[in-house]
C-alpha cells in the first residue's frame, strides 16, 4: 500500500479533548488522589502513532523492497527521520511529563 492511497486526515489537536482527565483504574476501596489524574492527550498520542506508522512503513519499503538500492545514505535517512519524530513529540508526551499508559507506550 502506498501512503498516498490513504485519504483519511490525521486528527486535529483540540484543547478540550486533550485536557480530558485520565484517571487510573484501581481496586475497590483504593482512593484516587489528584496526583494520579492527568490530561489524556488522546489526539496528540494518536497523531504521533500515525506519524510513527508512516515512518515504519517507509523503513519497511526501503529495507525489504526488491530494488537493490539499499545503501548507508538511505539507512541514515531513515534513522534521522526517527530521531526527528522523537524530537517533534509534544512536551506533554515526553518521558516524565505524563505517565498515562498510552503515553508510556509511546516512549
Amino acid at each position: 500500500m502506498d501512503l498516498t492511497d490513504i485519504t483519511i486526515r490525521k486528527p486535529l489537536r483540540i484543547d478540550e479533548i486533550e485536557a480530558e482527565v485520565w484517571t487510573p483504574y484501581t481496586d475497590e476501596g483504593l482512593a484516587v488522589n489528584s496526583v494520579t489524574r492527568q490530561e489524556s492527550n488522546v489526539r496528540s498520542v494518536f497523531k504521533c502513532f500515525s506519524d510513527l506508522g508512516e515512518l515504519v512503513h517507509d523503513a519497511t519499503i526501503v529495507l525489504y523492497s526488491d530494488t537493490p538500492t539499499l545503501n548507508s545514505q538511505k539507512v541514515l535517512s531513515i534513522y534521522t527521520q526517527y530521531l526527528q519524530w522523537y524530537d517533534d513529540l509534544p512536551d506533554p508526551l515526553r518521558l516524565g511529563s505524563n505517565s498515562t499508559p498510552i503515553v508510556l507506550f509511546t516512549q
